[in-house]
């Protein structure tokens, strides 16, 4: 059944902001945007803000709402230990997902000790979901994402990593010189800067994605370009480490353009995107003085960079395109006008978001929301009735 969302106010399409038009989603999920469009279902959206759903290319799910010793035992080279049993951890993820969706996500690359299981309640949410799943290969069986998490330890399954990724045709995600300490002391035992070592392995290129990349040089940069790797920067836990991000600009001169994630939320604090979006435009300004760099430019970032770091359909809002759509209420944001899309989203908040549509369907609505408060509260109680929350 096609169905149509009528005159939505505004749409941040590809082709710039439209205002007053209709967005009809076809039963393959597809959309076509226009006026007087007609569909079976008709969605009223005047007053609404459409834009395209968020990508988080890397967080853990099972870390969100710990108690605080539980983060506490958490660092850069420890933040992917699951210090909970697996019920109790899966439900946390669970949570995660609702809270995921709350906040506008729509796709999700989650490196969770249980994905396979945390899949399944994923895919009757809706939403796209992908594992990123550790190496050694007898744990990725099922990932399109592998996950190196401890990079001195690959040199000596090197030749079975690169088969099973060719074979696979699998994506490496690897966490590489996230701090100064990391850097230099991978330095001291390698002879070589971390990107350095990479590029002498033939482990860059268009399938690998490096996560939070610090303290690195032009020269290292011009090597993530020549070989087309991928970067994903986590904004805020970039600045609550203290270690920073790469400069947009730069890796933007060179033809990379990042993708954004959480990260684990013991270290990103927030899975919400959004937040994740206007903080990494501000540090870009702030911190790099790059008065150039615009909110569309952290948009691409949150969106259709994640799509494309990944080769997974989306990450646009044009006809033909797949529906991964976001509705905001434009409400609250008491503005005189709305030409300028740095006011528009630092006016939106996740309270604001009315509807989630998910490869055509919707998945999030007022209708739905009682119904996800209910289950969020079972899972609370549950948890706490465990001691994992108080």
């Amino acid at each position: 059944m096609a169905y149509v969302f009528k005159q939505c106010s505004l749409v941040y399409s590809s082709s710039g902001l439209l205002r007053d038009v209709d967005i009809l989603v076809h039963p393959d999920g597809r959309i076509n945007i226009g006026e007087e469009l007609a569909g079976e279902e008709k969605v009223p959206c005047k007053g609404l803000l459409v834009v395209h759903g968020f990508a988080n290319l890397h967080t853990q799910l099972t870390h969100y709402f710990y108690k605080r010793e539980f983060l506490s035992r958490l660092n850069w080279s420890s933040h992917h230990d699951e210090p909970l049993p697996k019920e109790s951890a899966i439900s946390l993820a669970v949570l995660s997902l609702y809270n995921t969706l709350e906040t506008g996500t729509t796709l999700i690359v989650d490196a969770s000790l249980y994905a396979e299981e945390i899949s399944v309640h994923a895919g009757k949410i809706g939403l796209n979901y992908i594992i990123s799943a550790r190496w050694p290969k007898k744990e990725v069986s099922k990932g399109k994402v592998i996950l190196i998490d401890n990079f001195d330890s690959i040199e000596e399954d090197l030749e079975d990593l690169r088969e099973y990724q060719e074979k696979a045709k699998a994506f490496l995600m690897i966490h590489v010189s996230n701090s100064k300490e990391q850097v230099f002391g991978f330095k001291r035992r390698k002879g070589r800067y971390p990107i350095e070592y990479l590029y002498m392995k033939n482990l860059l290129g268009s399938r690998t994605i490096l996560i939070s990349p610090a303290w690195l040089t032009s020269w290292e940069l011009s090597l993530l370009a020549e070989t087309e790797t991928r970067i994903v920067q986590a904004p805020i836990a970039g600045l609550y480490t203290g270690e920073g991000l790469l400069p947009h600009e730069q890796l933007r001169n060179r033809g990379v353009t990042p993708a954004l994630c959480s990260e684990s939320p013991s270290l990103g604090l927030t899975l919400d995107m959004l937040e994740q979006l206007k903080t990494y435009y501000l540090f870009q300004r702030g911190f790099f003085e790059n008065i150039d760099y615009t909110i569309s430019d952290a948009y691409v970032s949150a969106t259709s960079a994640g799509y494309n770091t990944l080769m997974f359909e989306g990450g646009e809002i044009r006809d033909g395109a797949k529906a991964d759509l976001l509705f905001y209420s434009l409400e609250e944001l008491s503005l005189p006008t709305y030409q300028d899309a740095n006011l528009l989203f630092f006016g939106l908040n996740t309270k604001s978001l009315e509807y989630v549509v998910v490869n055509g369907q919707i998945i999030f609505s007022p209708e739905k929301k009682q119904e996800i408060l209910a289950e969020k509260r079972r899972l609370i109680e549950k948890l706490m009735d465990q001691e994992v929350l108080g």
